[in-house]
């Protein structure tokens, strides 16, 4: 009895690591960056975990980006192409902005997954323009004070190209860190005064 109950622990054990290795991904890449104030910054919400050139495909995504709106300021965003070109109806996509500190994305294409599942449509088709991995959409931010913001992915929804949910899970997202210029300043100085050190020993012999 207890070597059956072993096995199926061991079946369990095994069923669950492989549906965490299978899940669909959403992050924020890089995941750390470090500026100054005043500089402009990118990074890309992505995905990874799909199938590559058949199901599941990406039919459609919403998502809400956490930051901190005292520290860092939205300035755009612009979508990839793995779901559709908005410009020829393919898709639609939009960036709400207006909550301080959130930016509210999704995307929805209007391509069918292949041809089986629509006799007359057309290419491309969903399962031959996506890889199991890619960019959702390419964020530009502005600092504007020191400190430490995240930017987290949150409130995610996919679906497939079917109109099926697609379960995901949420990476650890970006860390962006901005030095105070107090510190930058100290930080130089210490450059400086190692520099002139090593020189006099150079010039010492030793």
């Amino acid at each position: 009895m207890r070597k059956i109950v072993s096995i199926i622990l061991c079946a369990l054990s095994i069923g669950g690591f492989a549906t965490r290795a299978n899940a669909v991904l959403i992050d924020v890449v890089p995941s750390f960056i470090s500026a100054g104030v005043g500089d402009s910054f990118d990074v890309d919400l992505t995905v990874s975990g799909l199938g590559n050139g058949f199901a599941p495909s990406l039919g459609a995504f919403d998502a809400d980006i956490l930051f901190d709106p005292a520290l860092i300021g939205f300035s755009g965003a612009v979508f990839g192409p793995s779901l559709g070109d908005p410009l020829l109806g393919e898709a639609d996509t939009g960036a709400d902005a207006s909550t301080p500190g959130i930016v509210k994305l999704f995307e929805v294409s209007f391509l069918e997954a292949d041809s089986t599942s629509c006799i007359f449509c057309v290419p491309p088709f969903l399962n031959d323009i996506q890889t199991d991995g890619f960019v959702l959409a390419t964020l530009s931010f502005n600092i504007l004070a020191a400190g430490t913001s995240g930017i987290i992915p949150t409130n995610i929804i996919l679906s497939d190209a079917l109109g099926d949910v697609i379960d995901a899970v949420t990476g650890t997202g970006a860390t962006i860190i901005v030095p105070e210029p107090s510190t930058l300043l100290l930080f130089a100085l210490g450059f400086i005064s190692l520099g002139f050190w090593i020189r006099r020993r150079e010039r010492r012999g030793v």
